[in-house]
């Protein structure tokens, strides 16, 4: 039996169910990831439901839940935040964004409340939207700060000046580990400037072309060593391409 349920929820993506109804995977507050039919949509561009469905929307949900299935409906949905300048035409903006939905989809299985996750993509989105700084190096913050809820940040901090990062344990260590999943020497100098780098100083780090493209897929590795199943990821090519 099904039960009312409203919810808040960032909109990952998005599928055609049939001529008038979309199959949406949804990040909740209240329910972790979840899958739920949106009926009304349609295919023109001029439903006011296909203007929600934008990706990384932050949205309130009217729900029917029903327990015994892995597939929920929406009855109603709003905008819970206006965006003023993502899905406007910005290319580094849009191009970030492909990055972290991507991210999310990727990262995210769990079908239970994580209110202290949600917040932080929330909070992230919105300072990618309002931002005045550059947001060339947003993307590389995000991804260390979202290890930190998805349970594996590394260690913070090199005070000692230890040569190696170990990134199975996520700590730096005075001796060469025993696995080749480790950095020293100009790129964990590198890791280390991003380590220190939050969302008011990003605009400060001056990094080349090149240097982002190497942490990138440092931060990809990472999350593919620490995350089952995390595999490969298509968004960065576009990233790299931006910004060659």
């Amino acid at each position: 039996m099904s039960e009312p349920r409203k919810l808040k929820g960032i909109l990952i993506r998005t599928t055609r169910y049939n001529d008038h109804s979309v199959m949406a995977k949804m990040y909740t507050r209240e329910m972790g990831m979840q899958s739920m039919i949106i009926r009304g949509t349609g295919k023109s561009k001029k439903n006011r439901k296909n203007g929600l469905l934008q990706p990384l929307n932050i949205l309130t949900l009217e729900t029917w839940y029903q327990p015994q299935k892995n597939m929920h409906h929406v009855k109603e949905m709003a905008l819970a935040h206006h965006y003023i300048n993502l899905h406007q035409g910005d290319m580094v903006r849009s191009s970030i964004i492909m990055f972290i939905n991507e991210l999310i989809y990727k990262s995210i299985r769990e079908e239970e409340e994580n209110g202290p996750l949600f917040d932080f993509i929330c909070n992230s989105l919105m300072e990618l939207d309002k931002s005045t700084s550059k947001v060339i190096n947003f993307h590389l913050v995000f991804t260390l700060h979202f290890s930190r809820f998805l349970g594996f940040f590394p260690e913070s901090r090199n005070p000692q000046g230890k040569t190696y990062l170990d990134l199975h344990e996520g700590r730096f260590t005075s001796s060469e580990p025993l696995h080749p999943q480790y950095i020293s020497g100009d790129t964990r100098e590198l890791f280390e400037k991003i380590l220190a780098t939050d969302y008011q100083n990003m605009g400060e780090l001056h990094l080349s072309n090149g240097d982002r493209k190497v942490l990138l897929a440092l931060l990809i590795d990472y999350y593919s060593i620490h995350l089952h199943g995390f595999g490969s990821m298509k968004t960065p090519q576009v990233l790299e391409s931006l910004f060659s």
